[in-house]
């Protein structure tokens, strides 16, 4: 519990300092690829597991990983184009 809540600060700080109009350019893009590359890791865990699921034989283990990865990368992009447009960023 006290991981999550620390985990969901320093996300949620990246993503208000990325998409802050008073932080540096350089500094934002570098906090936005931090916010971005977390996630990524995440995605790329989950299509791991699913392509050793599906090396094993395991057709709906597989499946099932493929659509936690994609359902999770929507999210994170809806959740960003939410957050741009909610603070009119272009």
């Amino acid at each position: 519990m006290l991981i999550e809540f620390i985990m969901s600060l320093i996300l949620e700080g990246t993503l208000e300092a990325g998409t802050s109009r008073k932080v540096p350019l350089l500094l934002r893009i570098f906090l936005l690829l931090v916010f971005f590359s977390f996630y990524a890791a995440i995605i790329g865990v989950f299509i791991m597991l699913g392509v050793n699921s599906l090396k094993n034989g395991r057709i709906f283990g597989a499946s099932a990983m493929f659509v936690i990865a994609a359902i999770i990368a929507l999210m994170v992009i809806v959740w960003f184009i939410r957050t741009c447009k909610s603070k009119h960023i272009r």
